[in-house]
């Protein structure tokens, strides 16, 4: 799942990096169909990131919650093997190996429970990442919206002395 998510943010960070890096400045009214262009582009990597966000937000209660029951359980485990061992310490041999396969499943739980809230960790920090990116883009598109509208006020202004 974490590979998952790493391959498919990476290309899509990179067309930030590049598309941040490369910004053009529209100017003059031949360059609007390019302008156009890229404001379609931004407002669809807007609408993508926000429904990204919109599913991580919904995903890290479910996943807060797995992590606190892998956390219980590894406490009740531990708990378990903790009294195990307590008994195997004046029984027999059988009694050292229940204890050991407790202890065992006890490390089992911890790992898991570790897992949990490392994924609750990562969710956070790719929540963080994706708005941080949504809001380089709504710069962009707000840039990009000045332009238009100099671009608009430009024609106008030379339609204006033009006719009159």
């Amino acid at each position: 799942m974490k590979g998952c998510l790493i391959f498919c943010l990476l290309p899509l960070l990179s067309l930030f990096n590049t598309g941040c890096s490369q910004q053009a400045v529209y100017s003059a009214a031949a360059d609007t169909v390019n302008l156009n262009k890229e404001y379609r582009a931004v407002s669809r990597e807007i609408a993508s990131l926000e429904t990204k966000i919109e599913d991580a937000k919904s995903k890290i209660p479910i996943y807060e919650a797995r992590a606190q029951k892998a956390n219980a359980k590894s406490r009740q485990v531990l708990e378990e093997s903790s009294q195990l061992s307590a008994k195997a310490t004046s029984g027999s041999v059988k009694d050292a190996r229940r204890a050991e396969k407790k202890a065992d499943r006890a490390e089992d739980a911890a790992v898991e429970a570790r897992k949990a809230r490392n994924r609750v960790n990562e969710l956070k920090e790719d929540l963080d990442d994706m708005n941080a990116a949504l809001n380089k883009r709504r710069q962009r598109l707000n840039e990009l919206t000045q332009q238009r509208a100099k671009i608009k006020n430009s024609a106008t202004a030379s339609s204006d002395s033009t006719s009159g």
